[in-house]
Parts: structure tokens; sequence; C-alpha cells
């Protein structure tokens, strides 16, 4: 594992060193699942754009329909 310093405020570096440290984890441990949760973010943003473009036919609101009455 390569090691690298990366310059922030002592402010953010405090904020983030504590919030680690509630979740018992260490700093890059920290930093990793902050940038796990932004990326599933924009995962679901690009999602609920593509489900926009593409709403749902006739024949998705006729089997929806039949699905909610159990007539499946």
């Amino acid at each position: 594992m390569t090691v690298t310093t990366i310059k922030v405020p002592m402010e953010l570096r405090d904020r983030l060193k504590s919030a680690a440290a509630e979740e018992r984890h260490t700093l890059a441990e920290h930093l990793e699942s902050l940038l796990r949760e932004d990326e599933r973010r924009k995962r679901f943003a690009r999602l609920r754009q593509q489900i926009a473009l593409n709403p749902p036919d006739e024949t998705y609101q006729a089997e929806a329909g039949e699905w909610k009455r159990d007539q499946w």
C-alpha cells in the first residue's frame, strides 16, 4: 500500500478523524466508506434519470395491475 499526504484544513482533518473514531474506523476506512456512499448515491441518481427517460408503457401498466389484483 502506498501512503500519501493530503493537505486539508486542520478543522476538516479533525472532523474526519472524529467521525472515523465514532465508527471505530481508521481515517482511511472512513474515507473509503464516504467514497462508496458517494458512488452509490451517483449510481441511484443515474438510475432515476434512466427510469424517467423510459416511462412504463401500457403493457407494463396492465401487468402491474394484474399483480396488484393477484391475477397472475
